[in-house]
């Protein structure tokens, strides 16, 4: 069987015929993560809530910063 080329995301279903599959059975589908690609599911979400968090605390600094403008 082959996935590849079709926008797939989420991890690779475990004890299946799928997961047997060899990697390149899943190529171009950036989304997709689990054995037999060497994307581990955890990969990448950490940065992105971490990004996610940054934004969210620079937000913040530049509402407090016209605050204090408007207060001043």
């Amino acid at each position: 069987m082959n996935f590849s080329n079709n926008m797939l995301e989420g991890p690779i279903p475990q004890g299946t015929q799928i997961q047997s599959q060899n990697s390149s059975s899943f190529a171009h589908n950036p989304g997709l993560c689990g054995a037999p690609l060497k994307r581990s599911c955890g990969e990448g979400k950490e940065e992105a809530r971490k990004q996610d968090e940054e934004k969210e605390e620079k937000d913040l600094s530049l509402e407090l910063d016209w605050i204090a403008a408007a207060i001043a």
